[in-house]
C-alpha cells in the first residue's frame, strides 16, 4: 500500500500533448494511445494516461472507469490513479539472482532491498525523473544495447530490473535464462537464489508493452548454462518478462529457493525435458493455426526483397536501411518458412505468434511498396532516352 501512496503523489494536473506522449511512448504506440484515450474515453482522461501505471495497462484502466460510479470519475486525477492502483491490487513475482552467503544475509536477515545489477552499474530511484526526460520508448531501446556506453548516455544509472509474473504457482523459466543466458553462468562462490514477492501490479511494466494488449507476444527458447563448458539446458517458454522501477522492498519478499550447483543442473534438466513436451505440443497446435499459413504466405515477397537487397551495390544507401530489416524480419521468415517449415521451426524450438506475424505482414507489406517503387524509378531512368545538346 505504501508503493501505491508513493505512486500517487504525482501532480494533478499534467499539461499533455500528443507529442509528450509520442516522446514517453514512442511515436507509433504515444500516437495511437492518445487517440484512443481521447476518442474512447474522452480529453478528461488523457493527462491521466500519460502517467505509465495506467498508460502500458489501457484496457484494464478503461474496464475500471466503465464500472465505476460517477462519484468515482469526479475526482481528482491523483485520486483516480490511486484508486485504480488499489483496483489492481497484488501479484505474485519472481527474480533469481546469483549470491554469496554473505550478500544473500545481508538481503535476508540484515534487510537490504533487492536490486538489479547490470554491466556493474547500480540501479538507482530516480525512475521518474529519468523517465520524463527520455521516455519509456528510450528505455526500451537501451534495453536492446545494454551497454556501459549507452547507460552512461542517461547520466545516471539505469532504473529498471526484470522479474517474471507466477503463473499457476510455477517457477517461470524465463527466470533461469534471465539468470545463466549468454554466458552469466553461476559465478565459483555463488548459488542461485530465486526469490518470491508481492508486489503492487501497478508498479509492473511489461516488458513487452509497445505489442497490442501488452502480450507475451512470442514463444521462444534460449540456452541456460551453469558451467561456461558445461551442457547447455533448452528451455521453451512464452515471454513473461516485466519491469519493476527501483527494487523489491525486503518487506514484499515473501520466500526463496536457493540452488547450488548440482541442485540447479537437476532443476534444469527436470525443466528441459518438461520443456520439449510443451514445445512439441504447441508446435502441433500452431500447424493448424491461421497463423501458420500467414506466415507460409509473406515467403514469396519476402524472397524479392531479399533479392532486391542483395542486387544492390555495398555502397548503396538502401543496404544501410534494409540491414536490420533483413535480420530481423526477412530472415526469421525464410527460415521458418521452408519447405520443410515443421523441421526448420523444430531447429529453431520456437513458435511465432499472432502479434510477431502481424508484425512481419506490416514491415514486409512497406518494404515491397518501396521495393517496388525503386525498381519502377531504376527502370523509367534506365530506359530513358539522352537528350541531345
Amino acid at each position: 500500500i505504501g508503493e501505491v501512496k508513493k505512486i500517487a503523489e504525482k501532480t494533478d494536473e499534467i499539461e499533455v500533448s500528443i507529442e509528450r506522449f509520442e516522446h514517453r511512448y514512442g511515436e507509433k504506440f504515444g500516437k495511437l494511445l492518445f487517440s484512443r484515450v481521447n476518442d474512447e474515453l474522452g480529453e478528461r482522461y488523457i493527462s491521466l494516461a500519460y502517467h505509465v501505471e495506467i498508460g502500458v495497462r489501457f484496457d484494464k484502466f478503461k474496464e475500471f472507469i466503465e464500472e465505476q460510479p460517477l462519484s468515482v470519475k469526479s475526482l481528482s486525477n491523483k485520486d483516480i490513479l490511486e484508486s485504480f492502483c488499489n483496483w489492481l491490487g497484488q501479484t505474485k513475482i519472481y527474480r533469481a539472482v546469483a549470491l554469496t552467503e554473505d550478500e544473500f544475509d545481508n538481503i535476508w536477515n540484515g534487510g537490504e532491498d533487492l536490486k538489479g545489477k547490470i554491466n556493474s552499474l547500480n540501479y538507482v530511484d530516480d525512475f521518474e525523473a529519468i523517465l520524463e526526460k527520455i521516455g519509456l520508448f528510450g528505455f526500451s531501446m537501451l534495453r536492446n544495447d545494454p551497454t556501459p556506453e549507452s547507460m552512461l548516455r542517461l547520466e545516471a544509472d539505469y532504473p529498471l530490473f526484470s522479474v517474471a509474473v507466477a503463473r499457476e504457482n510455477v517457477i517461470p523459466y524465463i527466470i533461469f535464462e534471465a539468470s545463466l543466458y549468454k554466458d552469466k553462468c553461476l559465478p565459483e562462490g555463488h548459488n542461485l537464489y530465486i526469490f518470491e514477492a508481492d508486489v503492487p501490479e501497478s508498479l509492473l511494466i511489461p516488458a513487452h508493452w509497445d505489442y497490442k494488449d501488452n502480450a507475451e507476444y512470442l514463444w521462444n527458447r534460449r540456452p541456460a548454462k551453469v558451467d561456461k563448458e558445461g551442457d547447455a539446458y533448452i528451455l521453451f517458454y512464452e515471454m513473461n518478462e516485466y519491469w519493476i522501477p527501483d527494487k523489491i522492498d525486503r518487506k514484499q519478499i515473501l520466500s526463496y529457493e536457493r540452488l547450488d550447483r548440482e541442485s540447479l543442473k537437476t532443476k534444469l534438466n527436470g525443466l528441459t525435458d518438461k520443456s520439449r513436451k510443451e514445445f512439441i505440443e504447441q508446435l502441433e497446435i500452431f500447424k493448424g493455426s491461421e497463423e501458420f499459413n500467414r506466415l507460409k504466405a509473406l515467403v514469396p515477397s519476402a524472397r524479392n526483397i531479399l533479392e532486391f537487397i542483395q542486387s544492390l551495390s555495398p555502397s548503396d544507401i538502401l543496404q544501410s536501411n534494409f540491414s536490420i530489416m533483413t535480420e530481423t524480419v526477412l530472415e526469421p521468415v525464410l527460415t521458418w518458412s521452408g519447405d520443410d517449415i515443421t523441421t526448420q521451426l523444430d531447429q529453431e524450438y520456437l513458435i511465432p505468434t499472432k502479434e510477431l506475424i502481424d508484425f512481419f505482414e506490416e514491415m514486409i507489406g512497406r518494404a515491397s511498396n518501396l521495393v517496388y517503387m525503386e525498381s519502377l524509378y531504376r527502370t523509367v531512368f534506365s530506359t530513358a532516352p539522352s537528350s541531345d545538346i
